[in-house]
């Protein structure tokens, strides 16, 4: 988690085909367990991408990990970030956008493996988040 990936595909297109209703989408999936993690979708006509990236790069520091009663999400260039945390079956359990350092209590979360997906300007970055 939080490399690059850059996908090209290429498709004939029948002639009879609109070609503005055509697309691809990507989906970025959890290898061992199978939950769709990001999907990102590109028309023909333009080019798009999802390019997950380091923390480092997003401008922002998460600990303690494994967390325990909450985890600390530093901004450290006061960059507005959505932030949100994914259980291991693909649903949303905390949802927020902050736009300085915060401490997210995590008490009322079960102990287990989760997904924190970070996203600001400079990018999307997803991490593995263990409570214990």
């Amino acid at each position: 988690m939080g490399d690059s990936n850059i996908i090209f595909t290429e498709t004939a297109i029948n002639t009879a085909w609109n070609k503005n209703r055509i697309y691809t989408l990507a989906f970025v999936q959890n290898t061992s367990d199978k939950n769709i993690l990001n999907v990102a979708k590109s028309n023909t006509n333009k080019t798009s991408s999802t390019e997950f990236k380091t923390l480092e790069e997003l401008g922002i520091k998460v600990y303690p990990n494994p967390a325990y009663e909450y985890v600390n999400i530093d901004l450290l260039n006061s960059e507005k970030t959505k932030v949100s945390i994914i259980n291991i079956l693909g649903g949303v359990v905390f949802n927020k956008e902050i736009v300085e350092s915060e401490k997210i209590d995590l008490t009322k979360l079960n102990k287990g493996i989760y997904f924190l997906n970070l996203e600001n300007s400079n990018g999307k970055s997803v991490k593995k988040l263990i409570i214990r």
